[in-house]
């Protein structure tokens, strides 16, 4: 009996995005930018105001905005219809402009509703209202959109893990999927069959791109089934919100493990108590380039559980070729525990990090060129140390300390919280911008790698549906 030859793994193109969802982005950002230098803005000779148009406002439907001059017919029917399409072009994210341009006439009508049908989005009538059951037809209905690559589910209620996995075997073209805020109605009302491999049929989509942050049953029923198909094969950025240990994470490592052989770009979210102890699933992640990690820390242990905790989040690093890292850390004192720590001031300058500097001074992460650092804290703050407040300026320059081989590099941004003041300190407070209080011993620990040195309904198309 012949044996077959073994094909090697074709590594994948790292998804850009939604065409329609990246444009747009990057508009509104554009919205936020001030005008270049030598800009002039135009006046207009009649004092006109040019900004407004004739037609509705956005947020007050019961009045017309002010009517500006029209141009005349005389004037009007000698301007191409090509131009008039291509100043259409540029309201293509210019929601409410290209509905009264609809009304314009039958041509401006075609061409408005090409552009307004890229990007959909369906929200219930009222916010807050009783969400009302879905159509039987909800979910075999999206297969009459062939051409979307992006679907988002927001603040979503299934009957069933069924319907989901209509909806998204549905859409053949689909690349970009996130699922935000879904929940079963009835957790033990319907059940559901094992899922195995193969399951998906064979026109199934192949996404590049998932986000996913889920009620623990659906997100379980979810995780089976991606993690026993194909559909997940050819994705390379994935988004995981993990709010349970017990109950999600197991779930999201074995997402994690099934997806990692193609994965460039990973944002991870743990959001319980002391989750930068469970990073280990990090190491099967050997092509990424993109790390976002957010984890909790609780400041009752000081400054050597963040440091502790930094150690344990470089260790698990295993890709060769990261180029951004950027990590998240949370401060989040235990329900019933002190609002200070018991730590003093001064044990900060008696951690080693010689093993910290270690871990970021491998050849592994030669090719990073940029890493983030945010410490922040979640719910009523707590101080790290007895006997000093720290200011967010001061936290920054601990930090940097710890990373001290990326910040030479200048790779390193860092961002600190100012920690507040509900009793008058006993110690001394460092300045940044004053020497530090210091001791020869002290830089003795530091010593010797620490030493001072200067120096849509159609392709591209995206649709999303909220409450």
């Amino acid at each position: 009996m012949r044996e077959s030859l073994s094909v090697p793994p074709v590594k994948l193109k790292p998804y850009t995005g939604c065409p329609a969802c990246d444009q747009y982005l990057k508009y509104r950002w554009s919205l936020y930018h001030p005008p270049p230098p030598d800009a002039v803005l135009a006046v207009d000779p009649d004092g006109i105001d040019n900004s407004y148009y004739w037609g509705y406002g956005p947020d007050v439907r019961n009045k017309r905005r002010a009517i500006v001059r029209p141009l005349p017919p005389s004037l009007t029917d000698r301007i191409p219809l090509e131009l008039f399409e291509h100043i259409l072009d540029f309201l293509r994210w210019e929601t409410w402009d290209l509905y009264s341009c609809a009304l314009v006439c039958r041509a401006w009508h075609h061409h408005s509703q090409r552009l307004l049908y890229g990007r959909v989005v369906i929200e219930s009538r009222a916010g807050g209202s009783i969400q009302t059951p879905y159509h039987p037809s909800f979910a075999l209905s999206f297969s009459s959109f062939p051409g979307l690559i992006h679907l988002k589910l927001n603040d979503f209620r299934l009957n069933s893990f069924t319907d989901l996995r209509v909806v998204i075997c549905g859409l053949k073209n689909l690349r970009e999927l996130a699922l935000i805020g879904g929940t079963l109605v009835s957790r033990a009302g319907t059940t559901h069959p094992t899922v195995t491999a193969g399951f998906a049929p064979v026109e199934a989509p192949r996404l590049r791109k998932v986000t996913l942050r889920l009620e623990q049953n659906l997100f379980t029923k979810l995780g089976q089934w991606m993690t026993s198909t194909e559909i997940c094969d050819s994705c390379t950025m994935l988004s995981l919100w993990v709010d349970n240990r017990q109950e999600e994470g197991p779930c999201a490592e074995s997402i994690l493990r099934k997806l990692c052989p193609s994965l460039a770009s990973l944002s991870y979210r743990l959001c319980y108590a002391d989750s930068w102890q469970h990073l280990g699933v990090l190491t099967c992640c050997t092509q990424l380039s993109t790390v976002s990690l957010t984890v909790r820390v609780n400041p009752m242990d000081s400054w050597q559980g963040l440091v502790t905790a930094f150690h344990e989040i470089l260790s698990h690093f295993s890709s060769p070729m990261v180029r951004t890292i950027d990590v998240r850390i949370h401060m989040q004192t235990p329900s019933g525990s002190l609002s200070t720590s018991a730590h003093p001031n001064c044990d900060f300058w008696a951690i080693d990090l010689r093993l910290v500097h270690a871990l970021m001074k491998r050849p592994l992460f030669d090719p990073l060129r940029g890493a983030n650092l945010t410490v922040w804290h979640d719910g009523p703050q707590a101080r790290l140390t007895c006997d000093a407040v720290l200011t967010a300026e001061e936290m920054e320059r601990r930090i940097r300390l710890i990373f001290k081989p990326w910040d030479k590099h200048q790779i390193l941004t860092v961002e600190g919280y100012d920690e507040e003041i509900d009793e008058a300190p006993t110690g001394e407070v460092h300045d940044v911008d004053g020497e530090e209080a210091q001791s020869s011993e002290d830089e003795a620990v530091l010593a010797p790698d620490q030493e001072n040195e200067s120096g849509a309904m159609q392709t591209g198309g995206a649709l999303y549906f909220g409450t």
